[in-house]
């Protein structure tokens, strides 16, 4: 089967799903809220538009679905990868080929929509600490792989009011040792927190924190959420005596 043909099937398919979804509506079958017409019709357009032109080499198709399961199916050159935005399934859930980006963005006018991730995402943190004289100094962490909003959550959670925490006691760098070797650091108007600056105000969006830079440091996101969750609460007194250990 060539591209023209195989995206023509897709098309066809698609129309049958959303007269389905339609008449299922208005005989109260399906809840609207739960079947994205629209998004379906954004999508027909879309492909429609490439089979025009045969701009797609090769084609990619992204479909939702209220029930399915996380798979990805093949017909020809085109590509349909069906996700359930509903259903967890493991740290990799909605974890796209970078190709889908663009759709996406197109359909739903977000990369991110629904916790969509992508293959080649890292995670970046910017850390960043002042001292009571107004003294600030910051470093930028990127990890290897992204983050979820479960995980953003989990994290966010842990943090001090203001996104403060320890940075050493979950593996990250101390932005104040940079201060190290000046005005008498660690004095008395320093402190033990650093702050994760995306997190002044809660969890904040996948966009504003996934990147495709290059990882700085060797620790996953995992990694560094599995260390998260195992804090209890943090140990100031322990931070400040290693801080001042290092005078």
């Amino acid at each position: 089967m060539n591209q023209q043909a195989a995206l023509v099937r897709v098309i066809e398919a698609a129309k049958a799903q959303l007269e389905d979804i339609r008449s299922g509506i208005e005989a109260n079958l399906y809840d609207p809220k739960e079947n994205d017409i629209i998004g379906l019709e954004a999508a027909i357009t879309l492909i429609e538009l490439e089979a025009g032109t045969g701009a797609v080499s090769p084609a990619i198709v992204l479909v939702t679905t209220k029930d399915g399961i996380l798979n990805t199916a093949h017909d020809g050159q085109v590509t349909i990868e069906v996700i359930d935005f509903d259903t967890a399934a493991g740290l990799d859930t909605r974890l796209l080929p970078e190709a889908y980006r663009e759709l996406v963005t197109t359909v739903f006018d977000d990369p991110h929509h629904h916790g969509i991730r992508y293959q080649g995402e890292n995670t970046k943190l910017e850390l960043v600490y002042c001292d009571a004289a107004s003294c600030q100094v910051s470093e930028c962490v990127v990890v290897a792989g992204a983050i979820s909003n479960d995980q953003l959550a989990l994290i966010a959670g842990k943090l001090q009011q203001g996104g403060l925490l320890i940075a050493q006691q979950v593996g990250l760098p101390t932005p104040s040792l940079q201060l190290q070797g000046t005005s008498g650091w660690p004095s008395e108007i320093d402190h033990v927190f650093t702050c994760l600056e995306a997190f002044e105000s809660g969890a904040p969006q996948l966009s504003a924190i996934l990147t495709l830079d290059e990882p700085t440091h060797d620790i996953t996101i995992h990694e560094l959420v599995a260390r998260f969750s195992a804090v209890s609460a943090w140990d100031v007194d322990a931070e400040w005596n290693r801080l001042k250990s290092l005078v």
